[in-house]
């Protein structure tokens, strides 16, 4: 469907059993990313070419530039730190259900990591974002999820939750990672060819 105020946009509802819209196509998922997403951005090649065309003449203005890079590249390096161990913590807990050991879940150390690395730059001007992306495509199981709950013995229930979270801050994880990577190569990148 395309809006009156919008005629250049089309709109699909692709929650997949979630809320239909009158008027608005419903595509599976996997149908609207199989036929609308088929390009891929080099972002690593977009970045440096961006840093390429900047090319700052001021010695102190590179410097500063280089040296908030580097700063995004150790906020990210935490970032992803922290992934790595709540997903052992998490991990942990899921083996511990799983032997039935596990009393109750408790997720305040979610909250906690969640709020310390709110603080980091590499969080707030990148993962940020995809934080969004990755919570967005995870609604739709939330509500299956806690119809299971419902009915499900606690142990089941705490499962459906740990699974959940353990797939959440995956992704999370690799969202960091890549990021990280890429900024790595952009830095090799300026160190081989300066401003």
């Amino acid at each position: 469907m395309q809006s009156r105020k919008t005629p250049y946009i089309n709109f699909i509802n692709s929650t997949e059993g979630g809320i239909g819209f009158p008027g608005i196509s419903n595509l599976p998922l996997k149908e609207v990313k199989d036929w609308f997403l088929k390009k891929t951005y080099p972002i690593e090649e977009m970045l440096h070419s961006s840093l390429l065309s900047m090319r700052i003449q001021d010695k102190k203005t590179q410097k500063e530039a280089l040296s908030k890079l580097k700063e995004l590249q150790k906020s990210l390096n935490r970032c992803s730190k922290h992934y790595r161990g709540t997903l052992k913590h998490l991990k942990a807990l899921y083996k511990e259900n799983k032997s039935g050991k596990l009393e109750e879940l408790r997720t305040e150390f979610l909250i906690e990591g969640m709020e310390k690395i709110s603080h980091e730059i590499g969080y707030q001007y990148l993962l940020k974002r995809y934080h969004q992306v990755v919570d967005i495509s995870k609604l739709k199981n939330k509500f299956l999820n806690r119809q299971l709950s419902i009915d499900a013995p606690k142990t089941l229930s705490q499962e459906i939750s740990l699974v959940d979270m353990i797939s959440r801050f995956r992704e999370y994880r690799y969202n960091c990672d890549e990021l990280r990577t890429t900024l790595k190569h952009t830095l090799e990148q300026i160190e081989v060819d300066p401003w």
